[in-house]
């Protein structure tokens, strides 16, 4: 006797927990955005889990760094990241998820966008010699050409800077 009783008490909590579960909206599940690189192409995925499929995304506040949009129906981020400047930059943004019955959740993270500048290729330069005509070629790859080439004065190392 106490067999169907806890058959029948299993049955109550299974339904009891699916009609919540049911009842209850998406709830966002991607815990972090990846870190984003000016020029280079950004992916990723936004997820939830719960509610009523289909999800719609939204920005609700904030913004995505230039260059990446949100996919309102995928959740996915994508795109090339462009940056006005040479700076690294946060990018805080609140998401938002609402699935097909209306019920939704936000969720605030950011995404950082790292400006990702040219880098020296010449590792080494050749000597100089006092009151010799000297000539060394120098390259660089990444960020943004033309590239303008001076000397930083404080350690007397060469540096690279777009032109702007």
């Amino acid at each position: 006797m106490i067999l169907p009783c806890f058959l029948a008490i299993s049955a109550w909590v299974l339904i009891s927990h699916n009609l919540l579960s049911a009842q209850s909206g998406p709830v966002i599940s991607t815990a972090t955005l990846a870190e984003a690189t000016v020029a280079v192409a950004y992916s990723q995925s936004l997820t939830a889990v719960g509610g009523t499929t289909p999800y719609t995304w939204a920005v609700t506040s904030g913004s995505l760094p230039p260059g990446l949009a949100l996919g309102a129906s995928s959740g996915l981020i994508s795109g090339t990241p462009t940056s006005p400047d040479t700076l690294d930059h946060n990018f805080p943004l609140t998401v938002k998820v609402t699935d097909a019955s209306g019920k939704y959740a936000t969720q605030t993270s950011w995404i950082f966008l790292r400006y990702g500048g040219p880098v020296i290729g010449t590792a080494t330069l050749a000597e100089a010699t006092v009151a010799v005509a000297y000539s060394q070629s120098l390259t660089a790859s990444g960020g943004t050409t033309p590239y303008t080439w001076g000397k930083r004065l404080s350690n007397r190392t060469l540096f690279t800077r777009p032109l702007q």
